[in-house]
């Protein structure tokens, strides 16, 4: 099965203890990044205790959250149709505001399906700004209530995150016999 919207710190024993009150469970996944939890798992356990997990636990509430439980899908295989996600910048970060502090901020307006910080990869220190993912229209509410918000002492930025820019590549010279006359 796939779980999503699991809280970052939650540990893989306790996600295996929630969901063994639906049957045993034989194999439990959490994808991470940088050593950190990317919020989902995935869970392996018998078809029928599986089919009650989802029946019973999508929806339910897992420390704090509200768990998506449903069966796994291969890359490119389409499902139910699920709303459009919607990525925000928010720029004006204090280097001492956590991605639980900021997702908590955003959850005010919807559910958040990805929240993240960007560390410098040589100090490992916040960069001072950060991505939420979440609905289009949660997302536009959010723009409209935070932008300007002061969090942590300092006035943050909210808007859609833009797509990164890439430089234009250097011009080209045609080798030319026009040099020559120099």
């Amino acid at each position: 099965m796939y779980v999503g919207n699991l809280p970052f710190d939650a540990t893989t024993e306790e996600i295996k203890e929630h969901f063994e009150s639906m049957g045993s469970v034989s194999d439990l996944y959490v994808p991470q990044r940088d050593g950190q939890s990317r919020g989902f798992a995935f869970v392996t356990m018998e078809t029928s205790c599986a089919d009650n997990a989802i029946e019973e636990l999508n929806g339910a509430e897992f420390q704090g959250r509200r768990l998506v439980v449903n069966e796994p899908r291969a890359k490119g295989e389409n499902g139910p149709r699920r709303e459009k996600q919607f990525k925000l910048y928010v720029g004006n970060l204090s280097f001492y505001t956590t991605q639980e502090t900021l997702q908590g901020v955003f959850e005010e307006f919807g559910d958040v399906y990805d929240c993240y910080l960007p560390t410098d990869p040589n100090s490992d220190q916040p960069r001072g700004f950060g991505f939420i993912t979440m609905s289009q229209a949660d997302g536009e509410a959010a723009i409209a209530e935070l932008d300007g918000l002061e969090l942590d002492g300092r006035f943050i930025r909210v808007n859609e995150a833009q797509g990164k820019k890439r430089a234009a590549p250097p011009p080209q010279y045609e080798d030319d016999d026009s040099l020559e006359d120099w």
